[in-house]
């Protein structure tokens, strides 16, 4: 709508009487829904598009900023070890805040001011701020090591215009010439050689990338969580291997993986496991090329049984951006920095294809991550059961 043009009445008019059939549809959603995020991700959707179609251009561009004053603020209160601080129990004054951090007590004011605004933890008198439920959601070792992980993807995007000023156009898809490695001060590194780099930074995205299972669910491969699996597979007499590099493991806890079995491991190395059920992948493939994708399929697909199953659980690509696949398009934009990649069915049966894999099914869900069973192609037929 255009509220400043006097003479558009009657457009107006007829934009109000869209969104009140568009906030009906959002009332029907809402007494229809379960719980469930499958109904969850179309309320937010309806909620959206009714305040899409209220918003005037100067709305649209204040929203963008308050969103982005909110990230810049978290990100600021955890970069600096400031959100942590803030007590379980009790409150803490921003005085005491700042001057552990070694900073102007004004960084830690304003910060907090922005996220109290928008329900991120709450001040109990002036300059004392408590945790709430949203606060504790955005620790560093929760939702908020994702967010500041986030937040570096946006510094890459701010040094694009520069980069592709000083870089020839084929340096983008050079995994040791990425705009992520040059704003981290890291340049000529790989994008989880610059995370290994920075302790805090891998903790903080180990945690975080565990957390989101909360949120995530996959229909029909529920099981495939660390702890469901292990469950799933020692029902059968078989055992979860859990494979990373060898910091990653050195920083697990067996006492909070029952069942699970940890093995540090080089993934662009031969495949020690043969013959294995399930070859699970997770979170992974998006973070590279095409061409380094196909290399590590293939080195998975070498160590497969005639019998073995490969699930890739990443972020699922539409092949023409849309409202629904909005989150998979941000994905895209990110890995734009470090040569990362989000792929559709179609991207997919390509790189299967060529590390001699056939694509078996698809597992949508209503959030990002899509599970994408894969099989060999040379061996056993489609119609086997998994497991």
């Amino acid at each position: 709508m255009d509220f400043s043009k006097p003479n558009s009445r009657d457009a107006n008019k007829a934009a109000v009487d869209s969104t009140l059939r568009d906030a009906r549809k959002l009332v029907s959603l809402l007494e229809d829904f379960d719980g469930n995020s499958s109904s969850h991700e179309p309320l937010l959707e309806q909620v959206d598009k009714i305040r899409a179609s209220l918003e005037t251009p100067y709305n649209t561009m204040m929203n963008m900023m308050e969103k982005s004053c909110v990230s810049a603020a978290l990100y600021a209160l955890i970069r600096i070890q400031a959100f942590e601080k803030i007590p379980e129990q009790g409150s803490v004054a921003a005085t005491d805040m700042a001057a552990e951090c070694g900073v102007d007590v004004s960084v830690i004011t304003h910060a907090m001011s922005i996220l109290t605004l928008n329900g991120i933890g709450h001040e109990s008198q002036k300059g004392h701020y408590t945790h709430n439920a949203q606060s504790r959601a955005f620790h560093p070792a929760s939702l908020g090591g994702l967010s500041s992980l986030l937040f570096d993807f946006v510094r890459g995007w701010g040094a694009l215009p520069e980069y592709v000023k000083s870089h020839n156009p084929e340096d983008l898809y050079d995994t040791n010439k990425t705009p992520f490695a040059s704003v981290m001060g890291l340049y000529g590194k790989t994008f989880y050689e610059v995370i290994d780099a920075i302790p805090a930074l891998r903790a903080q995205l180990d945690s975080s990338m565990q957390e989101t299972d909360n949120y995530i669910s996959l229909p029909g491969l529920a099981f495939f969580t660390q702890l469901e699996a292990a469950r799933h597979c020692t029902s059968y007499g078989a055992k979860l291997i859990l494979q990373d590099l060898p910091g990653v493991i050195a920083s697990l806890e067996p006492a909070k993986m029952p069942g699970i079995e940890a093995m540090a491991y080089d993934m662009f190395t031969p495949q020690p496991i043969k013959d294995a059920h399930v070859y699970m992948i997770r979170r992974l493939l998006m973070d590279f090329s095409d061409e380094v994708v196909v290399q590590l399929l293939r080195i998975i697909a070498s160590a497969m049984g005639p019998k073995s199953w490969l699930v890739v659980i990443d972020t699922l690509g539409d092949e023409q951006p849309s409202p629904s696949g909005r989150y998979a398009t941000y994905w895209g934009f990110m890995g734009l920095t470090y040569c990362g990649k989000v792929r559709s069915v179609g991207d997919f049966e390509g790189i299967f294809d060529k590390a001699g894999l056939g694509l078996f099914k698809v597992y949508r869900t209503n959030d990002s991550p899509t599970a994408i069973l894969g099989k060999l192609k040379k061996t056993s037929s489609w119609r086997e059961i998994l497991c």
